[in-house]
């Protein structure tokens, strides 16, 4: 009977009530780590993105691509990071017996013109085509690829700002990619908050190991403008 309850209270659980909701101590403890690491990287490469773009403002070109660099090795960091977080979740969740409630990404909240589309089938595949189980696994997956996606293109357009002319086009997009990848930071933090909430005590503590280990660097393809920038 109180099993039964539980499934029935888990599953009408809403991503805001997990969201306020307590944590066990370890829970919280590792909770509060991924965070900060998380946003200590998105707070460095800010840094540093404000610094190339303010050289650029006063005329230093090739400083304000040396600082971009600098940033983009900093933002590439926590994509590695949120990636690691979003496979390790989407494997772990396997073995719930409740899986947590999640919102889909909204378009809206979103300004790169080269994920949109990709987002607006999500939210609606979200909507239309998944059950509850299903919902969580998409929505860690599609979080998984925009940030990929969005690592991307930095590392892309990264190429061009390095060049001798770089066009205010390539400043611009930079500045959108760097906004994007801190909406998929904040959307990653609900779901672990969330995940966490679902965990079991039992395997609690080698999932948490999990999440907390340094990630493995991601192996980007090379591409052309890579090795011409080189």
């Amino acid at each position: 009977m109180l099993s039964r309850l539980r499934a029935y209270l888990f599953a009408h659980r809403s991503v805001l009530q997990d969201w306020i909701g307590a944590l066990p101590p370890r829970q919280m403890q590792s909770f509060t780590n991924l965070r900060e690491r998380w946003n200590s990287a998105y707070a460095m490469g800010s840094v540093a993105l404000e610094g190339a773009f303010e050289l650029r403002v006063n005329g230093n070109n090739r400083y304000a691509a040396q600082q971009a660099k600098i940033a983009g090795e900093l933002l590439e960091r926590l994509a590695d990071d949120l990636i690691s977080g979003c496979r390790i979740m989407e494997d772990e969740a396997r073995h719930f017996a409740d899986i947590p409630a999640v919102d889909p990404l909204d378009p809206a909240n979103f300004r790169t013109p080269t994920i949109l589309w990709s987002l607006s089938l999500s939210r609606l595949l979200h909507q239309v085509a998944f059950g509850a189980r299903n919902r969580f696994f998409h929505k860690v997956r599609t979080l998984e690829r925009t940030v990929e996606a969005l690592a991307d293109e930095f590392s892309e357009v990264l190429a061009d700002v390095v060049a001798i002319s770089p066009s205010v086009e390539s400043w611009d997009a930079l500045e959108r990619l760097h906004d994007d990848l801190n909406t998929c930071l904040r959307e990653s933090e609900v779901v672990l908050k969330s995940f966490l909430r679902a965990l079991s005590p039992e395997v609690a503590l080698p999932v948490l190991a999990r999440l907390e280990a340094p990630p493995k660097r991601r192996v980007r393809p090379v591409r052309a403008r890579d090795r011409v920038s080189a």
